[in-house]
């Protein structure tokens, strides 16, 4: 049933949108299970289930197992489920023992208990027992002369054998039955009676236990009845919050925006009891600057099933169902929603078409409140034009001023003129088609419609001069009007289409606008960081240089003094002010390094030339290796490894020629005097190793050196297979081996690398 609460509704909303969610990432456990709920109230009374309905039982517990791990277990945001399922008692051991009880077939099994099984036992020893002397006197032959058959039946619970009639006296026994005919009895040997007398008292007493039993469990029920009913309510709960969602993703729905007052705002809305390939979705918006919506034109075009779909969209908002429309949907709460669709004329109560109509609108101006949805069909039909109009829009007024919201179809001119000048009323249209003679089922907001009876006959292929006689006789007021509206509805769909139009236009530059404010900003952020690295790196290598030229001038100067100025220090001197200079010319021409534009990982290919901005030189790309994140390129003789963001495109003119022989020589002599012959790994981890024998040697390769130590001592051996098979896979090492004696045995890793 429709809610009144607007929280209540939003809740109800809610747990279909996670239900929703749910079953489009997993079906939980939801089984089809017996209403509990008489044989609970059967129990709580004193009652004894029978062994069937305690099966029940028990499936209705693991029923309810399942769906409670489930949603304890769920992943994501279902924080009303989890809720509800925290409402769910499993009662495991309950569920144990009944399963453990009594199988699907309803009989009690032998591990109920031991005295059960122990009475099964015996009455299975008895039984094969009986049935051995009983073959024995089937078999005899001083006997079988006696017997109609040689066959072992059973009667009343008693095990007998068929004796011929004629030989009664001859065969000693107790009679139990006798055929039709007269002619076999069926007689218990006396050898017999006495085991099948235990028989019959073991059966009794295997009964009594399932009595037994059954009262136990039956009475563990009755004391678990209040949480069983209570779990029983929330496991239904959840089948109709699952079953909306379900119903939910069937009808593509969507969750409407819900206020307690407003309007009716539908977008793209269809009805949800039309096919999803036959439905035309409408927009109707109705409670803003208007709550009055007065909807013609032609018959079957579309009017009622607009006033259905609305007053079925405001009771399924109101219910919890989602409504089948696009997102912007937006419902009102009511307090109360009337219709009079439809034609209950009725000749037993002699109620003519409009008599019925006006019965239900006395009902309805009863009940009406300012928070009420009104749909009313066909307003004023079944009686005389005139009158009818005038009671209609003395109805439209009065519903209007009791402040409810209107939706009404009629078919009368009068109407669609007094939308336009009563203010908080507005007209729609359903469209139709008069060169197919089909209804579109598009609703026209603002644009009343019109009467086509005269261009459907025409296109029908009536007479023109009848056609043309028809439209004489029809009133010139008439004719103005149908006229007026003619021309709104052109203006109407040209506003419409050149709406639609704009609005896409305007969405698409909006799109194109946030894609390059984001591409300006990502480049930007990108120049800055380059730009601060490459100079970094350059200040890094000139002050490197400086503190070598320092020790090296502070040498010289003691050098002169101990051979009296025999050492043209001067010239070290000057030496040292030029990378002071240089190094002050670096530090102002932080914005001097322009690189060229910023190259994305998917823009690389092999070949391509392009520009390091680390190095501010040229070079070619020989690999782009993916999975390391890496590129390896050729910079003159040179190769080297970098990451895709150091790379730009190649830039003209920027950093002067290419990199010279001379050049890359004294780069790899500057990187040499900074990189040792060895590196020294004893106490670090394979992950911690990694690291630094990666940038180890790929500074070793600029430096230009061959050979290099890995010192990993010998230890458990772990870090040095880790490191050789690193060293294995990589690109740039030509070949390894562990150190021979005199340069640590196999506690070191001698590398070659590739020229």
């Amino acid at each position: 049933m429709p809610e009144k609460g607007l929280a209540v509704i939003r809740s109800l909303q809610a747990e279909t949108s996670e239900a929703r969610r749910l079953l489009q990432e997993e079906a939980p456990p939801l089984y089809r299970v017996q209403d509990p709920l008489e044989a609970l109230s059967y129990t709580e009374k004193g009652g004894v289930l029978a062994p069937l309905e305690v099966w029940e039982m028990g499936r209705f517990l693991k029923a309810v197992h399942l769906l409670k791990e489930h949603l304890e277990e769920l992943k994501g945001e279902y924080p009303l489920l989890q809720e509800m399922g925290r409402g769910l008692t499993a009662h495991l051991p309950l569920y144990r023992e009944v399963i453990n009880c009594v199988d699907e077939d309803g009989k009690v099994l032998d591990s109920a208990s031991r005295e059960l099984s122990g009475i099964r036992r015996r009455i299975s020893q008895a039984e094969n027992s009986l049935r051995e002397a009983l073959e024995a006197i089937i078999r005899s032959p001083a006997t079988r002369k006696y017997l109609q058959d040689p066959i072992i039946t059973n009667r009343g619970d008693r095990y007998v054998v068929p004796v011929k009639a004629e030989h009664r006296q001859h065969f000693k026994g107790i009679v139990h039955d006798r055929s039709a005919s007269g002619a076999t009895l069926f007689v218990e040997p006396l050898k017999t009676v006495e085991l099948n007398n235990q028989i019959v008292k073991l059966k009794g007493d295997e009964e009594k236990e399932i009595q037994r039993l059954l009262i136990s469990l039956s009475g563990k029920i009755a004391r678990a009845a209040p949480l069983l009913k209570s779990s029983y309510y929330t496991y239904c709960g959840l089948d109709f919050i699952l079953a909306r969602g379900k119903l939910s993703h069937s009808h593509e729905g969507m969750e409407p925006a819900l206020e307690a007052e407003g309007e009716i705002e539908i977008h793209a809305g269809r009805h949800p009891l039309i096919k999803k390939e036959d439905v035309v979705p409408i927009d109707v918006n109705i409670g803003g600057d208007f709550q009055s919506l007065i909807i013609t034109g032609p018959n079957t075009g579309g009017k009622t099933v607009t006033l259905k779909t609305v007053g079925l969209f405001c009771l399924m908002a109101q219910s919890g169902l989602h409504v089948p429309a696009a997102p912007g949907t937006r419902l009102p709460v009511f307090e109360s929603i009337f219709a009079d669709i439809g034609d209950e004329q009725s000749i037993e109560q002699s109620l003519s078409t409009f008599s019925s109509h006006m019965d239900n609108i006395v009902s309805i101006i009863g009940s009406l409140t300012e928070k009420s949805l009104v749909l009313l069909d066909e307003l004023g039909a079944g009686t005389d034009p005139v009158e009818g109009a005038a009671l209609a829009k003395a109805l439209l007024s009065y519903f209007y001023r009791r402040g409810a919201i209107t939706l009404a179809t009629s078919h009368y001119s009068e109407l669609k003129l007094f939308a336009y000048s009563h203010p908080g009323m507005q007209n729609a249209s359903v469209e139709f088609d008069v060169e197919t003679l089909a209804p579109t089922f598009k609703l026209l907001m603002g644009v009343p419609g019109k009467s086509n009876a005269l261009a459907i006959a025409a296109r029908l292929g009536l007479a023109g001069e009848i056609i043309a006689e028809a439209r004489s006789i029809q009133k010139k007021e008439d004719l103005r009007v149908e006229d007026l509206l003619s021309g709104l509805m052109k203006v109407q769909k040209d506003a419409e289409a050149d709406r639609e139009k704009t609005e896409q236009l305007r969405r698409d530059a909006e799109t194109y606008l946030e894609r390059a404010r984001r591409e300006a900003e990502e480049t930007e952020g990108r120049k800055r960081q380059l730009l601060e690295r490459a100079r970094e790196e350059a200040l890094t290598l000139v002050t490197r240089a400086k503190r070598e030229v320092e020790e090296a001038y502070q040498e010289l100067k003691k050098i002169k003094r101990d051979t009296a100025g025999a050492v043209p220090w001067e010239r070290a001197k000057e030496l040292k002010e030029s990378l002071r200079r240089e190094q002050e010319a670096l530090y102002s021409r932080k914005e001097a390094w322009p690189p060229g534009r910023p190259l994305a990982p998917e823009e690389l290919k092999p070949g391509q030339r392009v520009y390091i901005n680390s190095l501010g030189r040229h070079g070619n790309i020989l690999e782009i290796n993916d999975e390391a994140g890496d590129v390896h390129l050729q910079v003159g003789i040179l190769k080297i490894k970098t990451n895709p963001g150091d790379l730009c495109a190649e830039v003209e003119d920027e950093k002067g020629p290419e990199t010279s022989k001379g050049e890359i020589q004294r780069m790899r002599s500057a990187k040499a005097k900074d990189v040792p012959l060895e590196i020294d790994l004893r106490g670090l981890t394979l992950s911690e190793s990694m690291d630094r024998v990666e940038k180890y040697l790929d500074d070793s390769l600029l430096a230009g050196m061959e050979r290099v130590r890995l010192i990993h001592g010998k230890g458990t051996g772990a870090l040095r297979q880790g490191l050789q098979a690193y060293l294995d896979a990589h690109s740039q090492v030509a070949g390894f081996r562990l150190g021979e004696q005199g340069e640590g045995g196999s506690g070191v890793t001698v590398v070659t690398l590739k020229k």
